[in-house]
């Protein structure tokens, strides 16, 4: 006998067996289980089945089919007493088994037992054998399905002891064990209440939320249960990645999904040698602007500047790494100037105007920490020698601040590290020789 395939029209399945030896075929006139399609992220709806059994704890889960190694019945479904619902948290085909007190008086029989089959699976992913092909609807929380791109800085799942929403760590609950990390795809793991993951694959995340007012604490007794599907994908996955330019000394301006002062703090630089000022940009605490510092010349993706954005999953008040841009930068077509056979380096005039254009004069307090930027090391992030032997010392015309000299006439460009004291923000500043 050739396996069944699935049909669903107009909201009745059914199965075709294709014989292809001598088979004999038994009728089992028991029960038919109440079929269901679910998205992972929603729970199993109560229709079709009896009103005594509605509302209530499965009293047994089996696994039928398509579901990931290491899945039973106890960490496939979670029961949320709350609102009494039904949550799927592995892809695959269960079989819920519902005792009937309206038969079963005593509560000890099974032949009587109501069951509920639910086919789960996660949005987009192919409904398993069913002809012709399906998909897995969205979700009906939008927020519940998260991007993260692999190894990216790990996410805090309970960054606040406050609030109303707790991240579930493992729960049992009759014959349900609830774990925070319910599915672990793309070698993912949770340390010290933070995600992380290296590979592609997807995750299930447990969060129980408490009544407005109380502080969550992660207990089924009091408090309803949500879900974050993480899908990890490689940052150059076409998902994910999009392309855009930037400018060498100027810093990069987030995309909009990027919300900075929501999101606490800059992105993530991917990329380990990549060409941009470490000494501006923590790539750590992630604070700090990304300034391009040169272009990626050696044409190996260790030297690209890509750099992960993140987005706000507000419920859960964490930031998830969800964006790739993937940076082309190239140098600045007009640029302050230094002429090196002048005495006035950086504070010379510039431009072809008549009597020239006055530059930017480092006059503190405004101004105060400059430094040349030098970074010598291929090897490490930000490369770019100081090859004019930039000289960053007291001024010609006031002795009160500091000007920047070339002293010899080279290939690249001098980059010159600013600090604005009297705003208290970061800069570079370009100059080209003459």
């Amino acid at each position: 006998m050739i396996p069944a395939a699935e049909t669903a029209a107009d909201g009745v399945l059914s199965k075709t067996f294709t014989l292809n030896t001598a088979s004999s075929i038994l009728w089992n006139y028991g029960k038919t289980p109440v079929r269901q399609r679910v998205t992972i992220g929603d729970a199993a709806v109560w229709t079709g089945m009896i009103a005594s059994v509605m509302n209530t704890q499965p009293t047994g889960i089996t696994v039928v089919a398509d579901a990931p190694a290491g899945t039973s019945g106890a960490n496939a479904i979670a029961w949320e007493p709350v609102g009494r619902r039904i949550l799927p948290l592995r892809p695959g085909k269960y079989l819920l088994e519902f005792n009937d007190p309206a038969v079963d008086v005593n509560g000890t029989g099974t032949e009587d037992n109501v069951t509920m089959e639910i086919t789960a699976g996660f949005q987009g992913d192919p409904v398993p054998s069913i002809v012709p092909a399906q998909t897995f609807a969205p979700a009906g929380d939008a927020a519940v399905y998260q991007t993260y791109i692999a190894s990216s800085p790990s996410v805090a799942l309970d960054p606040s002891a406050s609030d109303t929403v707790a991240w579930l760590n493992n729960y049992t609950l009759g014959n349900s064990t609830v774990e925070g990390l319910a599915l672990a795809g793309g070698n993912a793991a949770v340390n010290n209440a933070r995600f992380v993951a290296s590979e592609v694959g997807s995750s299930v995340l447990v969060f129980s939320q408490a009544a407005v007012g109380k502080v969550g604490r992660g207990s089924l007794e009091t408090e309803s249960l949500f879900l974050r599907v993480v899908r990890t994908r490689l940052w150059n996955d076409p998902a994910v990645l999009t392309s855009a330019p930037a400018i060498v000394g100027t810093a990069i301006v987030p995309p909009g999904s990027h919300d900075e002062a929501v999101i606490g703090h800059s992105g993530y630089v991917l990329t380990p040698r990549a060409r941009y000022n470490a000494g501006l940009h923590d790539n750590v605490s992630l604070l700090g602007p990304v300034f391009p510092v040169n272009t990626q010349f050696a044409g190996k993706d260790d030297d690209k500047l890509v750099v992960a954005w993140f987005n706000r999953d507000g419920r859960v008040s964490t930031n998830w790494p969800s964006r790739s841009v993937d940076y082309t930068v190239t140098w600045r077509t007009v640029t302050p100037r230094i002429v090196i056979a002048g005495r006035l380096g950086s504070e010379g005039l510039a431009g072809t105007a008549a009597g020239g254009l006055a530059q930017t004069q480092f006059t503190p307090p405004r101004y105060t920490n400059l430094t040349v930027y030098a970074q010598n090391d291929a090897t490490l992030p930000g490369y770019n020698p100081n090859e004019e032997h930039a000289l960053l010392t007291t001024s010609f015309l006031d002795a009160s601040r500091s000007a920047v000299f070339a002293l010899q006439n080279s290939l690249n460009v001098i980059l010159l590290c600013l600090k604005y004291c009297l705003h208290f923000q970061k800069s570079m500043r370009l100059y080209n020789w003459l």
